[in-house]
């Protein structure tokens, strides 16, 4: 049943004063609804798309004339029904009305479907699907991770408080405890209306279900949980999980090429491959194996036929630094690009290649200098070093990286007698890209 929003509100209100005393009990669901269709129009910090898993219940018990308050998460849809997930105590008994946030004046009766007979506060009621606004198959992307919350991490009650629907706290809530069967959270916001409402995460997906305020705290099941049970219940679920998670991959596998700021090796490249799991966001925690190879440091070998033997013994011409190394990251996230501050520690060998000199062979302009290369320093080495990433998800799973870090190694070539022409400026800054694949 749709009712009709009046400009007046002292007008409606005498109205529905008379219509609720002139016609059948069965005539109020509708008007109650719309009472709160007026509220949720002040509700603009929930993104639409969030809004429209959301609707907002009034139950009527046998010989009640006040509804029971409350909201529900929209699971399913087929060709004939939309499935909505509430707290049982909200419908059982009742005659229960729905209404969906694009059009909160309109009311459409649902049936109680399934109900919990384990003392788990969970019910699935149903409408007709022609009463579903049409895009909201556009919303069921919105499935959240549960097992990624943890304490004081943010969260939105979103259900129909004080008949105020769709709306979020601001600034958000936070989590108290998270279990496989219950989210205990912070929050003065939940209040009577918000059972059955959902549970969001600062990427606006849906990760618990409302069922129970006990101020200044509130209580959820988590979304998982639910849908496993209405599964087994045999209800079609549409909600699901975004092909590219708008937090981000939680586990990546990634390999960069870098470069050094000046001396380009011939040799196999500098490089970079490592596994990163972002524990808690913005936190990651990451192992890599890291190759550092500057290349020719002083343009070896020397050209001057001229120079001191020693000197020629003693010219660096390259070196590579080979080592493992863990890290902690923090990360941003935009969309579907990610932004990481990372800091690495490990241990690793560093080598140095000198230039023992060679032969001269030819006469006149035709002399040429053969180079003869041995490796004269070979040591352990803390590596140390901080860098930043931007990483782009450009598919599902496939994500391109540039890199940019500055990492502190020791210097094979540290003692050695060089002249200052030839002491070797060892680069310390590397950038690069690469290709991750995430988990």
């Amino acid at each position: 049943m749709i009712q009709r929003c009046w400009a007046s509100s002292w007008l409606r209100s005498w109205l529905g004063l008379l219509l609720w005393l002139a016609l059948p009990p069965a005539v109020v669901p509708a008007y109650g609804q719309d009472a709160a269709a007026d509220d949720a129009g002040l509700a603009t910090n929930v993104p639409p798309a969030a809004q429209q898993l959301i609707v907002a219940i009034r139950s009527y018990e046998p010989g009640r004339s006040l509804p029971q308050i409350g909201a529900g998460i929209v699971i399913g849809l087929d060709e004939q029904r939309a499935y909505i997930a509430t707290a049982l105590h909200v419908v059982e008994g009742a005659d229960v009305w729905v209404s969906f946030a694009a059009a909160p004046g309109d009311s459409t009766r649902a049936r109680i479907d399934q109900q919990a007979e384990n003392n788990l506060d969970l019910a699935v009621i149903s409408v007709p699907a022609t009463s579903a606004p049409p895009g909201l198959a556009a919303s069921f992307d919105r499935l959240g991770e549960p097992d990624r919350l943890a304490t004081d991490v943010k969260v939105s009650p979103v259900g129909c408080p004080d008949e105020t629907c769709w709306g979020a706290p601001s600034p958000p809530d936070q989590i108290l405890t998270a279990t496989p069967l219950e989210l205990w959270f912070q929050s003065d916001f939940v209040k009577r209306g918000s059972s059955g409402g959902g549970l969001f995460d600062r990427w606006w997906e849906v990760v618990g279900l409302v069922t129970t305020s006990d101020p200044p705290r509130a209580k959820a099941i988590p979304i998982d949980y639910v849908l496993d049970q209405a599964r087994t219940w045999g209800v079609p679920v549409s909600l699901r999980r975004p092909s590219i998670p708008r937090a981000g991959y939680r586990t990546t596998v990634g390999a960069a090429i870098l470069f050094p700021t000046a001396g380009f090796s011939e040799r196999f490249p500098s490089g970079r491959f490592d596994l990163t799991y972002m524990v808690r966001y913005p936190v990651s925690i990451h192992i890599a194996y890291l190759r550092l190879a500057p290349g020719a440091l002083s343009d070896c070998p020397p050209q001057n036929r001229d120079l001191d033997t020693l000197v020629l013994a003693r010219s660096p011409c390259d070196m590579v630094v080979n080592s493992a190394v863990v890290g902690l990251g923090g990360n941003l996230v935009w969309n579907r690009l990610l932004a990481r501050v990372f800091l690495d520690v490990g241990l690793g060998r560093v080598q140095g290649r000198y230039d023992i000199g060679g032969p001269f062979p030819g006469t006149g302009d035709d002399l040429r200098y053969v180079p003869n290369y041995v490796a004269t320093q070979e040591k352990t080495t803390v590596v140390a070093g901080a860098g930043l990433t931007l990483e782009y998800i450009i598919r599902a799973r496939t994500i391109l990286e540039l890199m940019g870090g500055y990492w502190l190694y020791d210097d094979p070539f540290e003692g050695e007698p060089l002249p200052d022409e030839y002491d070797p400026k060892v680069p310390n800054l590397f950038f690069g890209f690469g290709l991750k694949v995430g988990l």
